[in-house]
């Protein structure tokens, strides 16, 4: 029971975020910096397929030969700036003028605020009726049964909907793409 309220915890706290918006337009240009981040990662790919026979020449299995290989694997970051200064998405697209761009990153935000939150509300009710279950004794009625199966059910549902709001609160995750983003701050720095 400890160990799930520290997990509820622990999710919705701590984990980079993306920065506040609400920043102004200083005049300065705005920058998009993009960093690339490369690694190897062993991969296996299958080379051949070997069948199995008895004595009497019958198939009775089979089995997929393949070989381990590295690939090189690449994932790009970015994020805008001005003044040297890392700011949001949303406030990227707003200040250099692309309304349209700047709500869909501040309702993607506001949606992974609102699931992290409401999913750490579901855990937190989810936890406290296993508590209260278990105090009751679970397993004397049918319905106390479903109670702590619903609990249950809270308490992993809330823990998910934190993962996956907090998810959409990391500075790597765009709702718009990198290239819109690119554009929006050409024009804004050509129009200056």
């Amino acid at each position: 029971m400890r160990a799930a309220l520290v997990i509820i915890v622990l999710a919705a706290g701590g984990c980079a975020t993306v920065p506040d918006s609400g920043v102004r337009a200083s005049g300065a240009p705005l920058v998009v910096d993009v960093q690339e981040e490369s690694w190897t990662a062993l991969a296996s790919r299958p080379v051949g397929q070997v069948t199995f026979t008895d004595a009497a020449g019958r198939q009775t299995g089979s089995a997929t030969v393949s070989e381990t290989h590295q690939v090189r694997m690449r994932q790009l970051h970015w994020r805008g700036m001005q003044d040297g200064r890392v700011i949001s998405d949303e406030d990227l697209f707003r200040i250099a003028g692309d309304a349209e761009a700047a709500e869909i990153d501040r309702r993607y935000r506001r949606n992974g605020r609102i699931m992290q939150w409401a999913g750490a509300a579901l855990a937190l009710a989810g936890l406290v009726e296993l508590v209260v279950a278990r105090q009751r004794g679970w397993t004397e009625s049918r319905g106390a049964q479903i109670a702590a199966g619903a609990a249950y059910g809270g308490l992993v549902g809330g823990i998910m909907f934190v993962v996956w709001g907090r998810k959409r609160l990391h500075p790597d995750r765009h709702p718009v793409g990198l290239a819109r983003a690119q554009a929006a701050a050409l024009r804004y720095n050509a129009g200056r």
